[in-house]
């Protein structure tokens, strides 16, 4: 199934020739297995997308609250006087928020912290349902890692090839302080092509910099190749650490 990967990504991508996508389709409709990797990695193409949309949603957030404080200071300075209003104290906290952001040294946990965005759980399970499985992604969601985990756990005792289940199971893991564990989880999927590859590399580093394993965080941050769906937060977070 491994080498499915690569052809899977390269269909996805639109990178086949119109012959070699046309049989591509052809094997999809003549092979179960691999018409059940294509639509899994189709799923977590589109739920990391929401996720990454959600995501520059927020910063554009916060950047317009960036330019409505410069607006608002250089009024003010026109002015002898000014009423401390509600509005004005919520900007005031919210533009010191910002400035802690973009300026100010961190730690590992406080950078962890500001970086770890988590996919939501949303697993798909072919053929039928799996009640430890449904039980595991609404713990995840919730934030009960600990029980999480135990619940994917027991699915991949059973599912031993379901990466999406190894790369939440890697999340509790760390999330929890598991940090080797997770170390672990990760640079297993590395090592074999899925569709949740890449999402695997931007998480060990993560579980690096928790760890304070800053030598191993770079050097895994400049392995996300430009165009990474994680590459602008892996250069931001390079120049912090």
């Amino acid at each position: 199934m491994e080498e499915l990967y690569p052809r899977i990504e390269d269909y996805l991508d639109n990178a086949m020739s119109d012959a070699e996508r046309t049989a591509f389709e052809v094997e999809v409709q003549a092979d179960p297995a691999l018409a059940k990797a294509l639509a899994q990695a189709q799923e977590a193409r589109e739920r990391l997308a929401r996720q990454w949309a959600q995501e520059k949603s927020e910063a554009e957030l916060s950047a317009t609250l960036k330019e409505l404080g410069k607006k608002h200071f250089s009024h003010s300075k026109k002015t002898r006087r000014f009423q401390f209003s509600p509005w004005w104290m919520a900007l005031a906290a919210a533009l010191t928020a910002l400035l802690v952001w973009l300026g100010w040294p961190a730690s590992e946990a406080t950078l962890y912290k500001r970086y770890r965005k988590f996919p939501e759980a949303a697993f798909v399970v072919k053929n039928g349902s799996n009640q430890s499985l449904e039980q595991a992604a609404n713990q995840f969601n919730t934030g009960d890692f600990d029980g999480a985990l135990s619940g994917l756990k027991t699915y991949i005792q059973q599912n031993p090839d379901d990466a999406e289940a190894r790369f939440f199971a890697g999340l509790c893991q760390m999330e929890t302080g598991r940090l080797a564990e997770a170390e672990a989880t990760f640079r297993q999927m590395l090592e074999s092509k899925n569709a949740w590859s890449e999402e695997a590399r931007w998480f060990l580093a993560l579980a690096y910099l928790r760890g304070k394993k800053n030598s191993d965080c770079r050097e895994t941050l400049n392995q996300i190749p430009p165009g990474g769906a994680h590459y602008e937060e892996a250069q931001k977070l390079l120049k912090k650490i």
